[in-house]
């Protein structure tokens, strides 16, 4: 996490250093990354770095957790229709973050850097901590006004499964790849078109049967 000196800082100066860490890391992934590199862009001492963040892997993460925050906040503002059925909702839900995420090219490079060869104990400590333990980017909220009277199951129960699965959603998408011969939207395309289908499994689990008539 940063530290309290980098949250006093102005946040146009907050912007800059993040933004410049964010080209290295891209660049270079964790391990190529030179921080010497990175204050010399910035224009600021190692120091003067160290300072605001405990170490590399605290800069790293805050880099990285700035942008699923980005991408989470323009996934909610994208999202105008929140149907009570809760499969519905989550193909709202996949379908918005299918098309906010091809336009952040860049935040797909940054994360599958960071998915093939980050240090596993940064992969631990990011889901920790900036996914799991922050109140923004949990899924709280998203199932209000849902209608639980079908479901096969308790509802809390039926959430915590469904919760299960966007999570793997997501690190779905941010292992996605474009090439030449499939562009990043469209292999983006193809991953929300799976998970639709995936989605009507889904439904049958969390659904009981129609009564007969």
């Amino acid at each position: 996490m940063p530290t309290d000196a980098f949250a006093k800082l102005a946040q146009e100066k907050q912007d800059h250093i993040l933004s410049c860490a964010r080209r290295h890391f891209i660049a270079q992934g964790y391990a190529g990354a030179s921080t010497n590199r990175m204050v010399a862009d910035i224009g600021i001492s190692k120091g003067s770095l160290f300072y605001y963040f405990d170490g590399k892997e605290d800069l790293y993460l805050t880099v990285l957790s700035r942008a699923q925050r980005a991408i989470a906040t323009e996934m909610r503002a994208a999202i105008v229709e929140w149907p009570e059925d809760l499969i519905s909702r989550l193909e709202v839900i996949l379908a918005a973050g299918g098309e906010v995420l091809k336009q952040h090219p860049d935040d797909y490079r940054l994360f599958q850097r960071f998915l093939d060869s980050g240090p596993p104990e940064l992969l631990q400590r990011f889901v920790a901590e900036y996914i799991d333990g922050q109140a923004d980017m949990s899924l709280s909220g998203w199932f209000d006004g849902v209608d639980t009277s079908a479901f096969a199951d308790d509802p809390e129960v039926i959430y915590e499964v469904v919760q299960w699965v966007l999570t793997g959603i997501k690190f779905e998408y941010m292992k996605a790849r474009g090439s030449a011969e499939a562009p990043l939207a469209e292999t983006v395309d193809g991953i929300t078109a799976r998970m639709r289908r995936a989605m009507q499994f889904l439904r049958r689990a969390i659904y009981r049967p129609a009564e007969p008539r």
